[in-house]
């Protein structure tokens, strides 16, 4: 690959909603380490209760990314990652300062590469794609039920069924992984290892879950989102979010299929 001076901003977009209008001056930007994050309000007249933000991370990139044989630009998940975690904690400060909700979304496509030279224009107009997804797969199930038949096969598992109501009822990402892990521990009585030898020998193979794909939700992510004591690693949204539409297949099957609630 012939050598030119890279020079390019790798750009992050997420679209926060706070629960009630803030004031936030215009223009406002913060800087946590390198990476500066960009407030533009986007509210629509007819959401008066509510105020969203684009938040826009961005910061150059050290080196020139990697590109595949069929020129797609794989974006760095660790320069992705602290773009992402900017934004969490963004929309964090302006949350505790108004004291109020606020929700994390992306928009589709939510990464871009800024050229900052000539050279590096005409490199990325000769790719075709970029490459951002995120590890985790978001294949969903929709289940089908009227409110009787939940009520009648879930008689003896409400407790569950309040455990659920808490993820829906929760509008943080990792406030919902935390209601999922309570969730599957209460329906097994078992936790990290020995709840994902449970988990995987239950779930249907319909749905393809491995024991690699459980071990990461119960055991890799499962205390850093759970503990803050002295780790050097927190579990932030962006870290969960690609998960929770798997982990809510495996909840429903859950719910729904197994005979013995409160058993391994």
């Amino acid at each position: 690959m012939e050598s030119f001076d890279f020079k390019a901003n790798l750009i992050r977009v997420a679209i926060v909603t706070f629960e009630k209008k803030t004031e936030l001056e215009k223009g406002l930007t913060l800087s946590i380490g390198d990476i500066k994050a960009s407030f533009f309000d986007v509210t629509k007249n007819k959401e008066p209760d509510s105020k969203q933000m684009f938040i826009v991370a961005s910061t150059p990139l050290k080196y020139r990314p990697k590109v595949t044989k069929e020129k797609d630009l794989v974006v760095p998940q660790r320069e992705r990652r602290a773009r992402e975690e900017v934004i969490e904690m963004s929309a964090n400060l302006v949350g505790v300062k108004e004291r109020v909700k606020r929700q994390i979304s992306s928009p589709e496509p939510c990464i871009a590469i800024q050229p900052l030279n000539q050279e590096t224009a005409l490199w990325l107009m000769d790719l075709r794609n970029i490459l951002g997804e995120r590890k985790g797969r978001t294949v969903d199930h929709n289940y089908e039920l009227t409110l009787k038949d939940l009520a009648d096969c879930a008689n003896d598992r409400l407790d569950g069924v309040g455990l659920l109501a808490e993820v829906y009822g929760n509008s943080n990402s990792v406030g919902r992984f935390r209601e999922y892990m309570r969730f599957f521990e209460k329906a097994f009585v078992r936790t990290r290892d020995h709840l994902v030898d449970c988990l995987f020998d239950f779930l249907s193979s319909d749905f393809s879950f491995s024991k690699e794909e459980l071990k990461n939700w119960f055991v890799s992510l499962r205390d850093s989102a759970t503990h803050a004591d002295k780790r050097k690693t927190l579990v932030f949204e962006s870290d969960v979010e690609p998960f929770l539409a798997r982990m809510q297949l495996a909840s429903f099957d859950v719910l729904l299929n197994k005979l013995e609630w409160n058993s391994p």
